[in-house]
């Protein structure tokens, strides 16, 4: 009676592992996105932890701004302050534009108020950051910017908006060269756009990485809340 007992339970419990690994699994494979963009803001974001409690950041920083006065050129000048200009008043307005289209042809326009919130939500707690930091901008020479530096917004915003673009192609157009193509561009335009603050002397490299880091996270939270095909 009690090895019947025991053969029960044992299989019952295998049973109940088995769902649960398979539940698990579907879960990781459904989310695959969001847990990867929050492992690697999370990652980022405590390396940057361990660089400013060591105060390595301040070498970072100063390592990257001498580095980038060596590679200086007015066409490198041109094409990166075009990039980082991107991000801008009507850029984000003409993104909004593409995100709303793009939605559109697959029949996701539900997916629309959570860009629309997380967008908003972004950039109110970026620029209650600078506030709070209120860190100043290193002397630039190329541009002239206003407002505090830490942490950098043009970047923290990239992320977001070209992240946002490379999920619903991703998620919801099927693979071709075309759509391919246009993710590589998306992922190439959101690192320079990065690059492009640090070259131009507008921001530090920690602010970049910090704006990479919080973009990283929020498109994660952000994917997260977007229907799966």
């Amino acid at each position: 009676m009690c090895k019947e007992s025991e053969k029960i339970i044992v299989l019952c419990y295998t049973e109940y592992g088995d769902n649960m690994t398979k539940k698990d699994a579907k879960w990781i494979r459904q989310n695959r996105d969001t847990i990867f963009f929050v492992l690697a803001g999370f990652v980022l974001f405590i390396l940057l932890l361990v660089l400013y409690f060591t105060n390595l950041y301040q070498s970072l920083d100063s390592s990257m701004a001498s580095f980038v006065l060596t590679i200086r050129s007015p066409f490198l000048t041109t094409i990166l302050l075009l990039i980082s200009n991107l991000i801008g008043t009507y850029f984000l307005a003409i993104s909004l534009f593409l995100i709303i289209l793009l939605l559109k042809f697959r029949h996701r326009l539900s997916e629309l108020p959570a860009i629309i919130v997380s967008l908003v939500a972004v950039n109110g707690f970026g620029f209650s950051l600078k506030t709070f930091f209120h860190r100043m901008r290193p002397v630039f020479d190329l541009v002239t910017e206003t407002g505090y530096s830490f942490p950098s917004m043009h970047t923290y915003n990239g992320v977001m908006i070209y992240g946002i673009l490379i999920l619903i192609l991703k998620r919801y157009y099927p693979s071709s060269w075309y759509r391919n193509g246009a993710i590589v561009l998306f992922v190439i335009l959101m690192f320079l756009t990065g690059f492009s603050r640090i070259y131009l002397s507008v921001h530090y490299t920690s602010d970049v990485l910090t704006g990479f880091a919080l973009g990283l996270i929020s498109l994660g939270v952000l994917s997260y809340f977007m229907k799966k095909r």
